[in-house]
């Protein structure tokens, strides 16, 4: 599952985003390649092995990923309101805001 960070065993739905058949490999050199469009932009990735082959205890080594870093990702949505021709009117202002001002 990829981009989502509160993802735990009892909240998981459905299937990940891609699913990949392993193969036994003692040696550790096999590569397996994943669907660009499923992993665009991502910031949270989690794994989950369900089973392995045969033994008691499951255990990784290592995990290599590959990609580009695009920069720090905004993660809040901006909401704006723009005017392409401002009114007066539109804007009240105290009095006090009025005229001209000095600012030392």
């Amino acid at each position: 599952w990829s981009n989502l960070p509160e993802l735990r065993f009892e909240n998981a739905r459905g299937k990940g985003h891609q699913e990949i058949s392993l193969t036994y490999d003692p040696s550790g050199t096999l590569a397996y390649q994943v669907n660009p469009a499923h992993f665009s932009r991502v910031t949270h990735l989690s794994l989950y092995f369900p089973s392995n082959f045969g033994d008691e205890t499951t255990r990784i080594y290592y995990i290599g990923l590959r990609g580009e870093f695009l920069g720090e990702v905004k993660s809040k949505i901006v909401i704006a309101t723009y005017e392409s021709k401002p009114q007066l009117k539109d804007h009240k202002v105290d009095d006090f805001l009025k005229g001209n001002h000095e600012i030392q």
